[in-house]
């Protein structure tokens, strides 16, 4: 049976998980000023990045826009950075003539304060300028809240096997816009066309995480990064190989192990109280344990795993998915 596994070549046992952000603000946007703004409504830039760094945050992924360029290096835009705060050349960029927000993860283009092109010039300039040639690239935000038709975000996956994929989860345009980030069927849509597409999860904040935001009572979104050491270069190729998975809260929950072996796919987690997967759009098995296993049948065209524990934390996996000949190729992001 063939299939792409994004964690078949992941040394589990050795792997550390450093949670990571590469959606979210710590300016406010000034379109057309060339410069962020610091107001009192949103505090300071150096408030809101302690505050992310409180909340269990390692990798900055920072994405300020307007101008959209990238918050990096962490030292130049911030006061005492801890020694363990890695940076990330990032920026949420978007076009002047289409709706689509975009986040460039490892690069350091800089779209000022809008790109008078289309989005695959766009998507070229950013993909040139890729700080490391193995990792990081483009993410689709928030697809719901924009509105992208299934075909466009398509058209937008195909464009380059570095289009890494979606953002699954949106916890500020869920909260704050007629819930509109949780787009976990849509990233079932685009997994059902048989094409790797991974899930991004993040907050979206612009402000301060605590206090919070006075829509919510608390944080969520982010992304836990499987790496062999701590390293701005390690994490780039995690966001590249699929070496990561999503989390709510990032309170603990955590996948130890995801292989698949004799037509099944078993997953080990640390403490969950339920372990759903999810094939085709369809919930196909549930276990009470921290423990699961799926048999596979070999007409699936993805499976993801999802784990939740007694306290509402909630986990989420890459796709595992399986070859057929009248589908989309899985091979991407190598």
């Amino acid at each position: 049976m063939n299939m792409h596994n994004p964690y078949a070549d992941l040394e589990w046992e050795s792997a550390q998980r450093l949670h990571s952000v590469n959606h979210t603000h710590t300016f406010s946007a000034n379109p057309g000023e060339g410069e962020w703004v610091v107001t009192t409504e949103h505090q300071d830039g150096q408030t809101t990045f302690e505050s992310m760094y409180e909340d269990g945050i390692r990798h900055f992924a920072i994405s300020n826009y307007y101008p959209s360029k990238p918050t990096y290096p962490l030292e130049e835009y911030f006061e005492d950075v801890p020694d363990d705060a890695l940076g990330c050349p990032n920026a949420e960029m978007s076009t002047n003539d289409s709706r689509g927000h975009y986040c460039a993860v490892g690069s350091r283009f800089d779209n000022g304060d809008g790109y008078d092109g289309n989005w695959r010039d766009l998507f070229e300039e950013i993909l040139a300028e890729l700080a490391y040639d193995d990792g990081g690239g483009i993410v689709i935000n928030h697809p719901k809240r924009t509105g992208l038709p299934i075909d466009g975000l398509l058209d937008r996956v195909d464009f380059d096997s570095r289009v890494l994929g979606v953002e699954a989860y949106n916890h500020r345009c869920e909260a704050k816009y007629g819930g509109t980030g949780d787009s976990l069927s849509i990233w079932d849509e685009l997994l059902l066309t048989g094409r790797m597409v991974y899930g991004f999860f993040n907050p979206d904040y612009h402000a301060p995480w605590y206090p919070v935001p006075d829509w919510t009572d608390d944080t969520y979104g982010r992304n836990v990064l499987l790496v062999p050491s701590a390293t701005e270069e390690a994490a780039a190729l995690a966001y590249r190989r699929g070496h990561f998975y999503g989390a709510l809260r990032g309170s603990g929950l955590a996948f130890e192990r995801i292989a698949v072996r004799e037509g099944e796919i078993a997953v080990e987690t640390n403490d969950a109280d339920r372990i759903d997967f999810i094939s085709d759009r369809c919930l196909v098995r549930t276990e009470r344990d921290r423990t699961a296993a799926y048999a596979l049948n070999g007409k699936e065209t993805y499976v993801r795993i999802e784990a939740e524990d007694e306290g509402g934390e909630r986990i989420f996996s890459q796709p595992i998915l399986l070859e057929h000949d009248e589908l989309g190729g899985t091979e991407r992001h190598t």
